[in-house]
């Protein structure tokens, strides 16, 4: 989240609407409104490696809907989970046509994510949830900055948020993530399809062209991690990241400048190649930028298609700012 300046005022709001929610929780109507892949062109449908399938922009009617900075999609894609830095959870029901377009969002839940201590998280520096992923046995993994730290949600039914809304208990992280930056922390958190772990912080430097990751490596009820480096170009600074069912990792990489806008990079690492020995490779699977829709994109999830091709999600923090959207895109994986 830390490249735009007209971010501030959304962020401020961010904080304060982050306490209003008061139940554990509440029904939201969804808006949605189609989004086509060039804003010039209506018949485009590829970028880079990545073949359009749908887009939609998202409408919470609820005070506590937007700030979305990790998604895990599910049942063959026709379930959206995800988590907001104001300290929320949210899950959506999706729709397809009959060529697998995206084109319905709806029975939106939203609630809060409690401590330990089974309270709501309030204040900024607690509730600032930029990641998640989940594990084998259902529970959830979530990335928090500024108060840098992993909890581990609980499994659980449909109806209560599938554990979003239980007691979380500390999971052990990687020590070195408590010197990242309060605002740019750890941003990705992907299960690779052999169990591991990656972490990717947004930008915890390790010399003038590569940020802080790591590689979690199983071992009973915990993870013995294992330092490497991520490159980085320019602007672009990781934002999210999942596991592919090759057991490849996608990984969103964004920049902003008041002159080029938000741009975004998806980028592919190679199983073979993450290892924890010097620095991650990753390949450009697309760029995304103007004309081609583009938004804040925090948040990525990945599945097999029922013909076997790779699918992508992705979503935006829209930072509680008027000037942003809640968008979601979907994508198939040319190759």
């Amino acid at each position: 989240m830390n490249f735009s300046c007209r971010m501030i005022a959304g962020l401020m709001l961010a904080a304060t609407v982050g306490a209003t929610v008061a139940r554990a929780a509440d029904p939201v109507t969804i808006a949605v409104a189609p989004l086509q892949l060039d804003q010039s062109d209506a018949g485009r449908m590829t970028v880079g490696k990545l073949i359009w399938r749908g887009g939609l922009v998202l409408q919470g009617r609820h005070a506590d809907f937007g700030g979305y900075s990790g998604l895990k999609i599910e049942q063959g894609g026709g379930r959206l989970r995800a988590v907001s830095d104001t300290g929320t959870w949210l899950t959506l029901d999706l729709g397809y046509d009959a060529n697998g377009m995206l084109q319905w969002a709806g029975n939106g839940l939203i609630g809060p994510l409690h401590g330990p201590d089974g309270q709501r998280l309030t204040g900024k520096i607690n509730t600032d949830a930029e990641s998640m992923a989940v594990l084998r046995d259902g529970s959830v993994l979530v990335g928090f900055e500024r108060k840098h730290r992993i909890w581990r949600y609980p499994p659980g039914s449909e109806a209560a948020g599938d554990g979003m809304d239980g007691k979380p208990i500390p999971f052990g992280a990687p020590s070195g993530i408590a010197l990242a930056p309060a605002n740019a922390g750890l941003e990705c958190i992907a299960l690779l399809s052999d169990g591991r772990l990656l972490l990717i912080s947004e930008d915890l430097k390790r010399g003038p062209d590569k940020v802080a990751a790591w590689i979690g490596v199983p071992s009973g009820a915990a993870y013995v991690w294992q330092e490497v480096g991520y490159p980085i170009v320019g602007r672009f600074r990781p934002s999210d990241a999942a596991g592919l069912p090759n057991g490849d990792v996608v990984v969103l990489e964004r920049s902003y400048t008041q002159v080029e806008g938000v741009r975004v990079r998806v980028m592919r690492l190679r199983h073979g190649d993450i290892v924890a020995s010097g620095s991650l490779r990753p390949e450009e699977l697309a760029l995304l930028q103007a004309p081609v829709i583009t938004e804040n994109l925090e948040g990525v999830s990945a599945l097999r298609g029922g013909n076997g091709e790779t699918l992508l999600w992705l979503i935006a923090d829209d930072n509680f700012n008027p000037l942003q959207r809640t968008i979601l895109l979907h994508f198939a994986v040319a190759d």
